[in-house]
C-alpha cells in the first residue's frame, strides 16, 4: 500500500540523513537528495489520492460536513508544505549543481596553474642544466688555453735561451775572430816596417814587422 511504502521511503530517507556529515561527498549528497525528492512526491500522491477519495465521501452522523471539511483542510496545508519542501529540495540541488561546476572550475583552474608552474619549473631546470653545461665548457675551454698558452710561453722562453745561447757563441767566436787579426806589440816605438800583407796568416816565428824604439 501506499502507507507502507512512504513508511519504508521513510526510513531510508532518515538513515541516510542522519549519516550526512559535513565531510560527506556530492555523491551521498546527490543520493540522499534523490530519496528525499521521492519521499516527498510520494507524500504528495497519497494526499492527492486522499483528496480524491475525501471528495467522493458521504457525510454521516458520526462523520459531519464540518468534520470532513477540517480534513481536507488540513490535508491541503499538508499539501502546500509538500510542494514547498519539494521546490525548497529542487533549489538545493540546483545549488549542489552550481556549487559542483565552481568546484569542478576550480580544480580546473588550479589543476591549469599547477601545470603551467610545473611546465615553468621544467623549462627553468632545463635552463639551469644548459647553463652549467655551457659554463663547463667554457671553463674547461679556458683551462685548456690557458695550459696551451703555459705551453707556448714555455716553448718560446726555450727557444729565447736557445736563440741567446746561440747568439753568444756566434758573439764570442766573432769575438775570438777579431782578437786574431789584432796584433799587439810588447813593446812601445814606432812602426818602423810591416813584412806581411793584410789578409795574410801570421806565423808563429816569423818576423811580421819592425819597431824603433823610442829613446826618452
Amino acid at each position: 500500500s501506499l502507507f507502507l511504502q512512504s513508511k519504508n521511503d521513510y526510513e531510508i530517507v532518515k538513515n541516510n540523513y542522519d549519516n550526512l556529515t559535513a565531510n560527506s561527498s556530492f555523491s551521498e549528497i546527490d543520493n540522499t537528495a534523490s530519496n528525499m525528492n521521492n519521499f516527498l512526491n510520494l507524500i504528495k500522491q497519497t494526499l492527492d489520492q486522499t483528496n480524491i477519495l475525501l471528495d467522493n465521501t458521504i457525510t454521516c452522523g458520526g462523520f459531519t460536513a464540518t468534520n470532513l471539511s477540517t480534513l481536507k483542510t488540513s490535508i491541503n496545508t499538508n499539501l502546500t508544505s509538500i510542494n514547498t519542501a519539494i521546490s525548497a529540495l529542487q533549489a538545493n540541488e540546483q545549488a549542489i549543481i552550481n556549487t559542483k561546476l565552481a568546484d569542478t572550475s576550480s580544480y580546473d583552474n588550479t589543476q591549469s596553474a599547477y601545470d603551467a608552474a610545473k611546465s615553468n619549473l621544467e623549462i627553468a631546470e632545463q635552463a639551469l642544466i644548459l647553463a652549467k653545461s655551457q659554463g663547463k665548457t667554457q671553463i674547461d675551454m679556458a683551462e685548456k688555453q690557458l695550459e696551451t698558452t703555459q705551453i707556448n710561453l714555455k716553448s718560446a722562453n726555450n727557444r729565447s735561451k736557445l736563440q741567446i745561447s746561440a747568439a753568444q757563441g756566434q758573439l764570442n767566436s766573432i769575438q775570438a775572430q777579431l782578437n786574431n787579426t789584432t796584433i799587439i806589440s810588447p813593446i812601445s816605438g814606432t812602426l818602423n816596417q810591416i813584412f806581411i800583407d793584410s789578409g795574410e796568416m801570421a806565423i808563429a816565428g816569423k818576423p811580421i814587422a819592425s819597431i824603433v824604439i823610442s829613446v826618452a
